[in-house]
């Protein structure tokens, strides 16, 4: 007789039309307790026969099936398990008889909301080691705060410290012994690089930096990135079927004053991912603005000379 799904609410297995694969609790303490955790279920008892059903994982965590590649000829041989198994890591997520809040790993949730109009770091301080505090004592494990470069911002994360310092790390309000890091949203930090870019006020558009290696000879040489390179290949590519720079966009190229500040994540990883993959084929915008080639250089961002 197959076992049953422990989950509330579930019928794998109750019956003959709801036949589903069943695992049981890992006997990795740590992953266990994440499974206990993740059942929606008060007074759940563990037992040898205790079991949760396949229709509670995500399919990118069940392995239903086995390959295995020939290295001679370079052939794979895929065939399907008669038993599924489960990823290491896998952890069950998914409770369509509940919130949703319940069937996804990633929850977010407004903690507190404070009208930013003149607001000053001594007073945004304060909301903010009340809100940890608060959420420390219903449950909740606030690890980071994650801000942008604001300095309203920073000013209020040095108050955290007695002599008010910019820091990376600080002394956590709700445990001393606990830290408190302060994390820079990323997000915001690529579209500075963006749009200081964009602002240049040379000919081509150009950005410079160092060259990132640990040698000390090479870390002295200056690497050129033109944001004019990449608009003239999508100037001379946007009307045709197959493109290089496929994932370029007029939008991403030449955004308004509004959308500068206002960047989507993905306009900006599109670009970035664009450039990743350029790498030793560049194209070079030479001096005569009606000529453009493709040419193998060692990254795009090196192509011009300003």
């Amino acid at each position: 007789m197959p076992c049953k799904c422990c989950v509330p609410r579930c019928r794998g297995n109750y019956t003959v039309d709801t036949k589903v694969h069943v695992f049981k609790f890992p006997r990795d303490q740590t992953l266990r307790n994440a499974w206990i955790r993740a059942v929606p279920r008060e007074d759940l008892s563990v037992t040898e026969n205790s079991r949760v059903c396949e229709l509670h994982f995500r399919e990118e965590n069940i392995i239903r099936e086995a390959s295995h590649t020939d290295v001679t000829t370079g052939r794979t041989i895929t065939v399907p398990l008669s038993h599924v198994r489960l990823r290491p890591d896998a952890v069950p997520s998914k409770f369509p008889s509940f919130p949703r809040i319940q069937s996804s790993r990633e929850f977010k949730e407004v903690a507190h909301i404070v009208p930013v109009h003149r607001l000053d770091a001594e007073f945004l301080h304060k909301m903010l080691k009340n809100v940890i505090c608060g959420l420390e004592k219903i449950g909740y494990r606030v690890v980071c705060v994650v801000s942008d470069n604001n300095s309203v911002n920073r000013k209020a994360m040095s108050h955290f410290e007695s002599t008010p310092s910019n820091r990376i790390v600080y002394q956590h309000p709700s445990d001393p012994a606990r830290p408190l890091f302060f994390v820079i949203d990323p997000v915001h930090i690529l579209k500075c690089i963006r749009n200081n870019w964009i602002n240049q006020k040379n000919d081509q558009v150009c950005f410079y930096f160092p060259e990132m290696q640990t040698d000390a000879a090479q870390s002295e040489r200056m690497q050129t990135a033109s944001f004019s390179t990449i608009r003239d290949l999508h100037s001379k590519e946007c009307d045709q079927l197959l493109k290089y720079g496929y994932g370029l966009s007029r939008k991403a190229l030449y955004p308004s004053n509004i959308e500068r500040q206002n960047v989507k994540l993905d306009l900006l990883l599109l670009l970035l991912k664009w450039l990743d993959e350029w790498k030793n084929k560049g194209c070079i915008c030479w001096p005569t603005k009606s000529h453009l080639t493709s040419t193998p250089v060692r990254t795009v961002t090196q192509a011009n000379q300003c």
